[in-house]
This record gives structure tokens, C-alpha cells and sequence, in this order.
């Protein structure tokens, strides 16, 4: 669709299929076969039609003579996103339309009024001609960039902008045209290909290296000026808009099918080899090494390069690259280091895509490469990595049982995969995220605890939660955007978690991080199934305790029902957010009487929302955020409430949450931007809205335990009331009615010891199910008493101790294991129990436990995989893959035992 990311087209363009046939480097060619065949022929033709009606002079004078920009604004709508809106035909080359209001640059309203002249490496004066804005650029250029424009002026290049989309446009022509050569032999599609990749070999030696990013204005550099260019890795390009998509590829792929069909000239070869293919490897390859997402897309064009033209120690590279890739930046659980589930399918995909390139290669006879000392022979790295083994399922384990991706962080909520047949409980313990699934077809549940870092393309969500029952996403993280909103997207109240102090969570880096820590990991059973997470910094130095239990207690094969407990202590405000289906329209209804709410920021306080998705907004010092939420009610909050978040989404229904936190605030009802349904057009983002419900409460040094049953229902409601009972301070004891029976749900604040009424626990939490008046099953867990009347059950405790030793299969141990102090009894921990390791430097993950065992006459925790750290002699810990910390300090397990008992 219009304005959809380009970013998904790369990608499209990324997952072509190759065939790699010849084993070594230099055999006949071609060297990679299309994907394709006669059935093809007849769609090639009607691609290139337009192009095959030009005669060669026409067809070459189309080649652009200098490097155009990617991101030139429409000036006269607001449709379409990041700056992305116009784009360019073969039909009217001398000009741009949008693809949204249809209008065509330049124009009598839009004139081209000036020209940028630059002189390039061959002391080339070539010129820019543009429209200036009366008003300068969103956002001012970095300090080392802003010398290089000084008169801050907001202009459009509209021709530019033709150019870049012609390079595209031609470059991929040249590609298809080869393709046709290919399948038919007609020489004239041979010749056609080779008169743009030469004419592109001509000119590329001319392109200067340019800034191109949304918002900012442009900087063309001269040819006298060379690395390191005054930004970031890559964002000084000459063929597109960033460095990473430099090497082009798809004329690599085009000359070798065309390399043998006698039309292209020994000079020919010698300009496109030297003068485009060669160059553009030595631009791309001044940068250093960043280990990004966008890595794959260099090593595309690496590998293409250095197959085609023979050059084995760019092969070489590669395969160290991509080791490094996997290796470095994946977490121990297979999830791409920034958490983003796009960007993991991207990275993940994309290395698979340049792993096939390399299939089958071997270096030349008697080659040895000069510095390793050694060689490549018939490869295939398919299943070379464990670790990227299990990347690859991830795209099919984080959807929703509708196929659409799970939106953490900066995900694209529409991508999507087949649907699930049922759902499961799944632990990502490296990232930091668990699923508490359940149910088959039409009624799988899902609930989601995120608890991850923040590594790039974050969000500031520690500790949310989404939900989807019932058919569809009823609480939602809006996920990825490249529109204004997109700050809106990544805040923190725009997520189903706790606010404090009307502050954005610290979104934290490699130096300081932000994890979460998990504390507790049950779901063996899928009536009762519970995650716990600490998220203490998100806010650091404001809260003494930021910690949030989910529970999934399932009634039938078609009902359950959530229970959420969201501890926080410290600071002067709590929000309590939840926020409804971003997929449809919905609203959060009560009983409760309310009265208007002007705003969430303090009165008279001027918001300035960002005009694009990296502008800056502010609100005064205050939190600006809080402006998106409007429509606003609210009323007092009384200990316990009720409030309906309904949705139009199909098949309907909605979830009702029960409040019981038994806390004095305000409960406060609006509507903010679901954003998702705007489809990337700014101009549609406020045609949209979700339900939001807010519980606030402000006051010194809070100490706030939000309590929440919340319960999906399609037509009548399962749960008949929800009661919280007594106990200490800080315990949660839940009286919960439903259709046929009671759940008692009791979770102590201290691993302590709770009675109320005729329930007895001496422990972490306990489950009670009663039917017909009669105590039908008992969970403990972490606990050595659970009592219910007369009926109990009893069990082992917590039991914990020091890690004395690692063992890894990825180090030739033979077995993943944990060496302890402490003996562990068999047959008294269940097969598959989660085992929480606290390390040294204060971050905690969960290993599933196998089997217990002993060697050497030290107790070892078999796993059931890879534990992703090593200790040494001297008493030091490092992990083996992403995040690559090191630590000193003893490094301790905690098993919290399970037993459940069922009485009829």
C-alpha cells in the first residue's frame, strides 16, 4: 500500500531465491542461478515493457549522473510518512508525484527557486536544484554536521528524489533483463542489462557521498572529503540512502548472467568490475564493522561480489562476519539482540539469504587465506550455528494464535504468519519475555509479560503486559511506526504498565542497562500457570520495588481469566495503565459515576507534539506524552471497581477487570491513538483510538500493590465476583466465584506465612479449586504448606544455594549443567521447573530444568539447554553470547518446587 515501510520491500528484495550450482570459486558461470523459468518469461516482459520501448539512448540518458535523496517531503499534504511520500515513473522522468495527494514537483506552486553546487572526487561541478520551505527543517542537524549548513533552510529536492527512485528502478531492470537473457538467450536482453550496469559504472565514480535523513536538512560532500565523514557508521552513502545498501547487488547478480553472452566489451568489464563492483566494496568496507541489523544487506552484496569476480578473502570475511553476527549479538534463547521481533525476523532471514549464497563454495585450488591460514571448502553453514538453529523458529513461536507477530518494541503489528493451532507457554529467558498460553483453535489465550532491556529499537515498556483471547488482541502494545507518532508508540503510556512519577521509563544501553529480572517462571500446568518479573530499572533511584506477578487460571477448554499484581514503592505518582485493542475501535465502560477530565499534565500546560517520528515534543518539563490522551473522565477510585474494555473487533467481546488493589486515587477513562489502523499515513493518525484506563494515584513515597482479575469473556461473563480478603500487609488473597465452583488464589508478600479463614500457607503462593463446595485440587508453589480446610498438601520449599561450576555442550562438556553446593533431592522436583539463576552482577534468568545428577560427587542440574555463561577458576563469570557481560561474585540458583494435588 502506499506509504507501507520500504523497509518491508528491502526485505522483499533481500529473500530472493538463489540456486548455487558450482562448488568452487570460478567454475563456468553463471555462478547464481535465478529462481525462475520459462513460466516467467511472460510477467518479465510485462515488467519491463516500458523499458524495452526505449531505444539505447533513451534508455541510458535515464542513468542518473549523480546520487539522489530517499527522503524529500510532500509539501502540500500529510499523507504517507517519514518524508517518504513522493516517488517517480519511467513515463514523466522529470518529475515526482505523491502517492497520496497525486500532485507532481516541481510545479508553479512549488518551483525548483535555487540549486546546491558541489564539486565531486573528479572536480565535477554537479548541481541540486530545489524548492525552499519559509520555514526551516523539523530537526537541526548534529553539531558536527550543522557547519556544513549553516543558513538552516528546509529544502525539497525534488528532482534528486527522481533520481534516486530511477537508480532503483534501473538498477533492478538491469537485474531482470539478465534474468530474461537467462531464460530465452536472446542476446538484445543481454545487451540492454549491459548498457545500464556500464552506464552506471561510468558514473558512479562521479557520486558524492551524502547525509539523507528524514527531517534534517540534506549535506552533499565534496569530493575532497573522505572517512571518517562527521556521522554515525554508514550514514554517509553514495548509492543509498545509508551505506549499508552500497554494494548494488542486483547488478552483480545481472552481470554474472550476462558475463558470458559475448555483448559485454573486455573495457566494459573492466569499469563495472574495477569502477562500480570493486569501488563500491571499498566504500562500504572504510566503515567499521557495527554488528547491526542491517548487516545481512552488506554481506549481500559481499558475498555477490566476491563470487562473481573471484575474490575469496571477501568470502572469508563473510563467514567470520556472520559468526560474529550470531555469536555476538543473539541472546543465549536465539532472539536478536534489540528484542524487536521485525528486526529479528529481518537479521535472522537475511543471514539465512546470504548463507545460501555461500552454499557449496570452496576456495581455489592451493587457496589459503593469508592471515587465518585457512581455507573454505564446500560450505554449508545451514546448521553450522546451533544457536541460529534456534533464531530461526522464533518468527513462528512469538505471533498471536491469529499469525500476527507479537508487537514488542519496534514491530511491525501487521506482519503476520500462518495462525497457531494452539497455544503454549514459552519462555524467552535471554531477551527477557514469557507467554502464558493456553487452549486450541478459536479459543487459544495468550498473555504476555515483557520484561527486556533495552538494545536498540526500544520502548519504554518494562514489565507490560498484552492479552489476546477471544479471537483477537483485546490489551495491545501498539508496536513499530515511522510516522510522528512514533514517540507515542515507544512511551511508556502507551503500554500496560505502571507510570512513575509521570516519567518515562530508563530505556538503559549495554553500559547501564534497563532488564528485568525473572523471579518466577511456572507453567507446567495449564490451569494454573504464573510469571514474575522484577523491573526495579526502569526506574532507578526513584522506587525501592517495581515488581509484577501474572497469573493464568484456566476454567474450561474455551475460558480463563488473569490475575495481575503490580507491586511499586517509591516516588510521589503511580499510573497503573491499561490500554485496549489497537486493532479496532473500543471504549472502557462503568457503573461508576464520572465527570469531565481536562488533561493529565497540570493546567495551562502548552504541548508541542512532535511534527515527525524523530522530532522532538515537550509539555513545559512535564511529560508530554500525556497529551495524546483525550476525551477524558474520571472518578474517585473506590477499593473495588469494575470497568469494561469492549471492542469492535470479531468475534466480539471484551474483558472485564475487576479492580481490588483496595487503594485511594483516581480512575481516569480516555481514548489515545491506536495508530496501527492509520496504515503510515499521518494524515489518518487521529482518525483512530483505543481505550485507555488509568488508575493514579499521587502522594510521598507511595507504596502502591495494584490488584486486577482480568477476565475475557465473549456473551456472559464467566467470573460471578471477585472478593480480596484480609492478610498482612503487601499479601494478595483472592476469593474468586465462577460458575461452578470457587478459586482461592493466595500470594504472600515475603515467602511467609498467611492464614485467613480456614486457608492455611506457609510459603510463596497458593492455589485452591473448589467444585460443589468441595476442595477439588491444591497448587503450592515455593511453599511447604497449603491447607484448605482438611485437605493439604505439602511440599519441599524454595531450594536454593551457590553455582560452583558451568557446563556447556558448546565447550565439550557432553551435557548443559549447573554444578551446586547444595544436595537436590530427586523425585521431589518436577521434570521441566524452571530454575532461576541470580548472577554475580544482579541480573537473573530461568534454565529448564532436565534432570538432576551427580558427577564426581557434586550435585549437577542437567538443562535442557544451553546455559549461555562459563565460570572460571578465579571467580569469574562472563556469558557466552549477547549481552556479553562479565562479572565477578557468586553466581546462585533458586528452584521454587510445585506440587499439586487434585481430590477428585
Amino acid at each position: 500500500m502506499p506509504g507501507y515501510p520500504m523497509l518491508f520491500l528491502m526485505i522483499c528484495l533481500l529473500i530472493v531465491v538463489i540456486a548455487i550450482p558450482n562448488k568452487v570459486c570460478g567454475d563456468p558461470r553463471p555462478v547464481f542461478k535465478p529462481n525462475a523459468d520459462e513460466g516467467d518469461i511472460e510477467s518479465l516482459l510485462r515488467v519491463l515493457e516500458k523499458v524495452l520501448a526505449l531505444d539505447d539512448s533513451e534508455l541510458v540518458a535515464l542513468v542518473p549522473e549523480q546520487s539522489g535523496f530517499r527522503f524529500v517531503d510532500c509539501p502540500n499534504c500529510d499523507g504517507g510518512a517519514e518524508e517518504n511520500q513522493l516517488t517517480w515513473t519511467i513515463d514523466r522522468p522529470d518529475e515526482v508525484y505523491c502517492q497520496f495527494c497525486e500532485m507532481r514537483f516541481p510545479n508553479e506552486r512549488f518551483p525548483e527557486n535555487g540549486t546546491m553546487e558541489v564539486r565531486n572526487e573528479l572536480d565535477e561541478v554537479q548541481k541540486y536544484p530545489y524548492w525552499e520551505a519559509p520555514f526551516p527543517p523539523p530537526m537541526e542537524l548534529t553539531l558536527a554536521l550543522a557547519p556544513l549548513a549553516p543558513d538552516k533552510k528546509y529544502r525539497h529536492y525534488f528532482r534528486a528524489k527522481g533520481w534516486f527512485t530511477a537508480r532503483e528502478y534501473l538498477s533492478n531492470a538491469a537485474q531482470q533483463l539478465a534474468e530474461l537473457y537467462y531464460l530465452t538467450g536472446d542476446e538484445n536482453y543481454a545487451r540492454r542489462s549491459a548498457l545500464i550496469i556500464d552506464r552506471f559504472a561510468q558514473v558512479y565514480p562521479g557520486y558524492c557521498a551524502r547525509y539523507d535523513h528524514p527531517f534534517r536538512a540534506k549535506v552533499v560532500f565534496s569530493g575532497e572529503q573522505t572517512f571518517p565523514y562527521p556521522v554515525s557508521p554508514y550514514l554517509a552513502a553514495k548509492w543509498a540512502y545509508w551505506a549499508y545498501g552500497d554494494i548494488p547487488y542486483n547488478m552483480v547478480f545481472a552481470y554474472d548472467l550476462i558475463h558470458e553472452s559475448g555483448v559485454v566489451s573486455e573495457a566494459a568489464k573492466d569499469r563495472i568490475e574495477n569502477d562500480l563492483f570493486h569501488a563500491s566494496v571499498r566504500f562500504v568496507r572504510s566503515y567499521p564493522i557495527t554488528l547491526s541489523n542491517m548487516d545481512p544487506t552488506i554481506l549481500r552484496g559481499l558475498i555477490s561480489v566476491g563470487r562473481v569476480l573471484n575474490e575469496p578473502g571477501y568470502l572469508h570475511e563473510a563467514v567470520d562476519w556472520i559468526s560474529d553476527l550470531i555469536h555476538k549479538q543473539l541472546f543465549v534463547d536465539g532472539m536478536w539482540r534489540e528484542g524487536a521481533v521485525s528486526y529479528h525476523n529481518q537479521t535472522i532471514n537475511g543471514l539465512e539469504g546470504v548463507m545460501q549464497l555461500l552454499d557449496g563454495y570452496s576456495d581455489p585450488e592451493g587457496y589459503v587465506h593469508p592471515e587465518s591460514r585457512e581455507r573454505l571448502d564446500d560450505l554449508d553453514l545451514a546448521d553450522a550455528f546451533p544457536l541460529f538453529v534456534k533464531a530461526k523458529k522464533i518468527q513462528d513461536l512469538l505471533k498471536y494464535p491469529n499469525g500476527r507477530t507479537v508487537a514488542l518494541h519496534d514491530t511491525w503489528a501487521w506482519q503476520e504468519r500462518d495462525p497457531l493451532e494452539a497455544s503454549h507457554s514459552l519462555l524467552f529467558p535471554g531477551v527477557g519475555h514469557a507467554v502464558l498460553g493456553r487452549g486450541e483453535g478459536e479459543h487459544q489465550l495468550q498473555a504476555h509479560l515483557h520484561f527486556s532491556g533495552a538494545y536498540g529499537h526500544a520502548h519504554a515498556d518494562l514489565l507490560s503486559i498484552t492479552l489476546f483471547a477471544h479471537g483477537q488482541e483485546r490489551l495491545s502494545d501498539i508496536g513499530y511506526t515511522w510516522t510522528h507518532h512514533r514517540q507515542w508508540a515507544s512511551s511508556t503510556l502507551s503500554h500496560c504498565t505502571v507510570m512513575v512519577n509521570g516519567e518515562e521509563q530508563t530505556r538503559g544501553h549495554l553500559r547501564d542497562p534497563s532488564d528485568g529480572n525473572l523471579t518466577l517462571y511456572v507453567a507446567e500446568d495449564e490451569d494454573f500457570q504464573v510469571v514474575e518479573a522484577d523491573g526495579i530499572r526502569a526506574y532507578p533511584e526513584m522506587v525501592e520495588e517495581y515488581r509484577r506477578m501474572l497469573i493464568a487460571v484456566g476454567i474450561s477448554e474455551e475460558d480463563a481469566y488473569l490475575v495481575d499484581v503490580f507491586r511499586v514503592k517509591g516516588g510521589q505518582r503511580h499510573e497503573y495503565i491499561l490500554v485496549g485493542d489497537a486493532n479496532h475501535d473500543g471504549t472502557a465502560e462503568t457503573s461508576l459515576e464520572r465527570t469531565g477530565f481536562d488533561s493529565l499534565l497540570p493546567s495551562g500546560v502548552k504541548v508541542v507534539f512532535p511534527s515527525g517520528e524523530t522530532v522532538p515534543g515537550h509539555a513545559e518539563g512535564h511529560n508530554f506524552h500525556y497529551g495524546y490522551v483525550k476525551d477524558m473522565t474520571s472518578s474517585p477510585a473506590p477499593g473495588e471497581w469494575q470497568v469494561d474494555l469492549t471492542s469492535e473487533g470479531e468475534p466480539n467481546a471484551e474483558v472485564r477487570v475487576h479492580g481490588r488493589s483496595h487503594l485511594d486515587g483516581d480512575l481516569i477513562f480516555g481514548q489515545s491513538p491506536s495508530v496501527r489502523r492509520a496504515e503510515e499515513s499521518e494524515g489518518r493518525l487521529e482518525d483512530y483510538k483505543m481505550a485507555t484506563l488509568i488508575h493514579r494515584r499521587e502522594g510521598e513515597d507511595l507504596n502502591s500493590t495494584f490488584v486486577s482479575v482480568l477476565e475475557p469473556f465473549a456473551g456472559e461473563p464467566i467470573i460471578h465476583s471477585v472478593e480480596r480478603l484480609s492478610g498482612k500487609p503487601g499479601d494478595v488473597i483472592l476469593k474468586i466465584t465462577r460458575g461452578d465452583g470457587v478459586d482461592y488464589i493466595a500470594c504472600t508478600s515475603e515467602h511467609g506465612i498467611l492464614e485467613v479463614e480456614d486457608l492455611t500457607l506457609h510459603g510463596r503462593m497458593g492455589f485452591v479449586r473448589e467444585r460443589a463446595k468441595q476442595v477439588a485440587g491444591l497448587t503450592l508453589i515455593g511453599g511447604t504448606l497449603l491447607r484448605k480446610g482438611d485437605h493439604q498438601v505439602s511440599g519441599e520449599g524454595v531450594i536454593s544455594g551457590k553455582i560452583t561450576g558451568v557446563l556447556r555442550k558448546g565447550r565439550g562438556d557432553g551435557i548443559d549443567g549447573l554444578v551446586v553446593d547444595v544436595p537436590v533431592p530427586e523425585g521431589k522436583v518436577v521434570q521441566g521447573t524452571t530454575i532461576i539463576v541470580k548472577d554475580g552482577a544482579g541480573f537473573s534468568i530461568g534454565l529448564r530444568l532436565d534432570e538432576i545428577s551427580e558427577r564426581n560427587g557434586q550435585t549437577v542440574l542437567l538443562l535442557q539447554d544451553d546455559p549461555g555463561f562459563e565460570m572460571t577458576a578465579d571467580g569469574k563469570s562472563r556469558h557466552i553470547y549477547f549481552p556479553g557481560r562479565e562479572w565477578e561474585g557468586t553466581n546462585w540458583f533458586e528452584i521454587v518446587n510445585v506440587v499439586k494435588r487434585e481430590f477428585q
